[in-house]
């Protein structure tokens, strides 16, 4: 029962940790910060969602038809953003949300000033037809307009959202500041599921980028020294132990069936209840219960059903250890005639021998 019980706390430990997942803007995370509604409203309006973890794999699933997403380009250093562009230039666009500044200048050769909008950006006079009509959310950043880009949510030279035309050694590059767009618990606010579905549904087919990690990122620098599953592994480790307490802490069941007429420790209750039989030399009734005991956890380790006869148990006992039939009867069936103390020692250790070779 135990084991069982364990077996199915790693695997639910083991779903928690690949199927769902805690991982910022992840499209595979139903909590606040994951991106799980948006990514399954694209799959419901027929884009096809393909979640990467690393360049090789979202450069292998690119393709003219094809926008390449990095929810969270922060986990990306700019050399591999540079890298990534350069490997999906025959896709439609590479889309980053709110990337660092300083990734812009150094993997683009973009602007890098920004300023922060805290009210929600009108699209005004938007270049971009998907933002047409609609409201950037509030605490929005503003990027600086690149020379020939495309802006929109406009205000005082910067936009929260531009496109910038393809190269030759890159695909047409979507910014977009705010991270409102994608996460569950802001889906329901303001103009925020619209601006996802149309900024991210130009496509067929959508590579989302989440989930690695890369050692020269600007995550990298203040990501925690402590692996994901050290809290998990903790919480089952607990278990574990509080399980193995009631397991051996109830192992033996009750000592004395009669009610006693004191609170005495079970250890001096088990000790003085042997004394007792010693002191009346009662070998026939010691060794009734010790059989007793052998047959009831050989029949529980066994499969035996409880009302079975005793020659099934027998049986069962000689098949698992290879020993004879008539052997195995004669150490588990009473026997009424008296024995000495040496003959007793004697069963005790035969019977504990063929209880631990019927569980190897």
């Amino acid at each position: 029962m135990v084991a069982l019980v364990l077996v199915f706390a790693v695997g639910w430990v083991m779903v928690l940790l690949t199927a769902a997942n805690d991982i910022r803007y992840d499209p595979q995370n139903p909590s606040d910060r994951g991106a799980e509604a948006i990514a399954s409203v694209l799959a419901a309006e027929g884009v096809t969602v393909h979640r990467v973890t690393n360049v090789p794999d979202a450069v292998e699933q690119s393709g003219a038809d094809t926008a390449v997403l990095v929810s969270d380009p922060r986990t990306l250093s700019s050399d591999r953003l540079r890298e990534l562009a350069s490997g999906t230039r025959g896709s439609a666009r590479l889309i980053l949300v709110t990337p660092a500044p300083a990734q812009l200048a150094e993997a683009f050769d973009l602007p890098e000033e920004v300023t922060y909008f805290p009210g929600p950006t009108a699209s005004g006079q938007c270049e971009l037809p998907w933002g047409s009509g609609l409201s950037m959310p509030p605490n929005s950043v503003g990027y600086t307009l690149p020379d020939g880009a495309a802006g929109c949510f406009t205000k005082d030279g910067a936009s929260a959202a531009y496109e910038v035309p393809a190269s030759s050694d890159r695909p047409a590059l979507l910014v977009l500041g705010s991270k409102n767009v994608l996460t569950n618990s802001t889906m329901k606010s303001g103009d925020n599921a619209a601006l996802g579905l149309r900024a991210l549904g130009q496509n067929r087919q959508l590579v989302w980028v989440s989930g690695g990690f890369d050692g020269n990122s600007p995550a990298a620098q203040d990501a925690s020294v402590w692996p994901k599953w050290i809290g998990p592994a903790l919480w089952l480790t607990l278990a574990a132990c509080l399980l193995l307490m009631f397991w051996r802490g109830r192992r033996l069941g009750r000592l004395v069936t009669e009610p006693l007429p004191v609170i005495v420790p079970a250890n001096e209750t088990t000790v003085a209840r042997g004394q007792l039989y010693r002191h009346a030399r009662d070998t026939v009734r010691t060794a009734a219960v010790l059989r007793s005991a052998t047959r009831s956890r050989l029949a529980t380790y066994l499969g035996v059903p409880p009302g079975a006869a005793r020659d099934a148990l027998i049986h069962q006992v000689a098949v698992h250890t290879g020993r004879d039939e008539r052997e195995v009867a004669a150490l588990l069936t009473d026997d009424p005639r008296p024995l000495d103390e040496t003959t007793l020692s004697r069963l005790a250790e035969n019977l504990s021998a063929l209880e631990r070779q019927a569980r190897r």
